[in-house]
């Protein structure tokens, strides 16, 4: 499920307000945060009002996901909760190795409450220069559906700032590393709090889909549109793919292994690909 889905937006656990909002947003999903947009006095608050967000962003029909936070003592309670509650996938913060990985799905399994409820997956937030060199051990762990790459933390780690020449690679990392497996790539090469600039993050979005990344993280609705568009197939591509399809199957009829179309060759991997952007684009499944 998590693979499918283009934008992730974030929306503070204790403001029902905005989680109100979200659930009105264009956003493919919403992630419930209990993590840096809470403050430390209103953790529990956050924890206690899971269920309720939950049950908002499901009747708007959103993929629901919690980011929890990175350290106990929380931690345990925030995956039971997420698990009760019936959450589609847990953001595991600042992920450095696959032990927290396993840590988290150990947690997952023993909490989750079972009567045919499917568990929550794992979207692994990486943040650091550790865990971008620790990515395809990451993405190898059981229970992760998704790679996401966290541009504030990681350019402070850096010790610069986020710009797109120092998230460029990280972000080639994160596609290589989930893609590998099949799994979601969450990476735009532009700082997260570029929400205002739509330019911007349309051409951010377009070069990260370009890389192979599947998505990525929005803090503000600003963002969805351009993400969403630019993760979609444009009309363009869309009437590739129909044509290459069409072309294939004539010459399958005729019994000829490869076909053409305007000049090029079309080929298994050239109509694997035109099946995966009509997919993407809700015309086939």
């Amino acid at each position: 499920m998590i693979e499918s889905l283009k934008s992730f937006l974030f929306v503070p656990g204790d403001n029902p307000d905005r989680i109100q909002k979200a659930a009105g947003s264009k956003a493919d999903a919403v992630i419930v945060d209990l993590e840096d947009s809470v403050a430390t006095g209103a953790k529990d608050i956050a924890l206690v009002g899971l269920n309720d967000a939950h049950a908002v962003l499901k009747s708007a029909g959103k993929a629901c996901v919690v980011r929890i936070n990175a350290d106990p003592p929380g931690t345990e309670s925030e995956l039971r909760a997420a698990c009760e509650c019936g959450f589609d996938a847990v953001m595991l913060p600042k992920v450095e190795s696959p032990a927290r990985i396993e840590q988290a799905s150990a947690l997952i399994a023993h909490h989750n409450p079972g009567r045919g409820q499917i568990p929550p997956t794992i979207i692994a937030l990486v943040e650091s220069a550790c865990g971008i060199l620790a990515a395809p051990q990451i993405t190898a762990a059981v229970g992760v559906s998704a790679l996401a790459l966290g541009t504030e933390d990681f350019s402070l780690d850096m010790g610069t700032r986020p710009t797109p020449d120092l998230l460029d690679l990280p972000v080639r990392q994160i596609a290589l590393a989930a893609r590998a497996h099949r799994l979601a790539a969450l990476a735009l090469p532009l700082s997260i709090a570029e929400f205002r600039d739509a330019e911007k993050v349309s051409e951010a979005a377009k070069k990260a889909a370009g890389l192979g990344c599947t998505g990525a993280l929005c803090i503000h609705p600003n963002q969805v549109e351009a993400v969403n568009s630019a993760f979609s197939p444009a009309p363009a591509d869309i009437d590739e793919a129909r044509a290459i399809l069409a072309a294939w199957g004539q010459s399958q009829s005729l019994g000829v292994a490869v076909a053409q179309l305007d000049g090029m060759m079309i080929d298994a991997p050239v109509v694997a690909r035109a099946r995966l952007t009509l997919t993407r684009a809700g015309e086939i499944s």
